[in-house]
């Protein structure tokens, strides 16, 4: 399984750091624990499931850490526009039915987190969510490792729109090729000690 987050355009090399508009933003590295593939599971194939189970892991980390509950739109449907985004990347490159682009970033203008090879997006996204084990809260700084939580939980951020994509050429890994993006965008350098709250998490103590 992979993941990988951005938040703006030029990747280089395990992350990003762009200036734009007089904001620095960044990406995460990518993370890479292969798995199994599963072509039917219904978090996948059931649009109101995925749905559900995107948005509830989100928000069970967002309200832990304070973060405004993310919103689908209009009856619990996905965000039209951050939706059609994902979904136009997924396809972007892929010249048949299972075809994926390559496991990279879309270069977009909203925050963006992928992942593949994942057993459902629960499990993708809950991957995201426990990089915080990692995160220092003190510092409050950006860091590949931690890129994925940081735009999860993001106290700016009000939206989100995912696609999906079963992939058996073109993405590197046999799976489901997931790409969720963000509005407002997340990891904007300086203002992590804002963007990102400890709340009512405690971290592992460290050894």
């Amino acid at each position: 399984m992979r993941c990988r987050n951005k938040t703006l355009k030029m990747q280089i090399t395990t992350f990003l750091l762009t200036l734009a508009a007089g904001l620095q933003v960044c990406n995460a590295a990518a993370v890479d624990t292969r798995q199994t593939d599963i072509t039917t599971r219904p978090e996948w194939v059931s649009d109101s499931q995925f749905n559900a189970a995107i948005l509830t892991t989100h928000n069970q980390y967002r309200r832990q850490h304070q973060g405004a509950p993310l919103k689908w739109g209009v009856d619990l449907k996905w965000d039209a526009t951050l939706a059609t985004a994902a979904k136009k990347y997924l396809d972007s490159k892929g010249t048949g039915k299972n075809q994926c682009p390559p496991f990279a970033h879309s270069g977009g203008p909203y925050g963006e987190n992928l992942a593949i090879g994942y057993g459902t997006p629960t499990a993708a996204a809950k991957a995201w969510g426990d990089e915080r084990a990692k995160y220092d809260f003190q510092k409050a700084v950006f860091s590949p490792a931690t890129g994925h939580f940081t735009q999860m939980v993001w106290r700016d951020t009000q939206k989100i729109g995912c696609a999906r994509k079963y992939c058996t050429s073109g993405a590197g890994i046999k799976g489901w090729y997931l790409a969720c993006e963000y509005f407002p965008r997340g990891n904007i350098i300086g203002r992590f000690k804002d963007g990102v709250k400890i709340g009512t998490y405690k971290p592992p103590k460290k050894i």
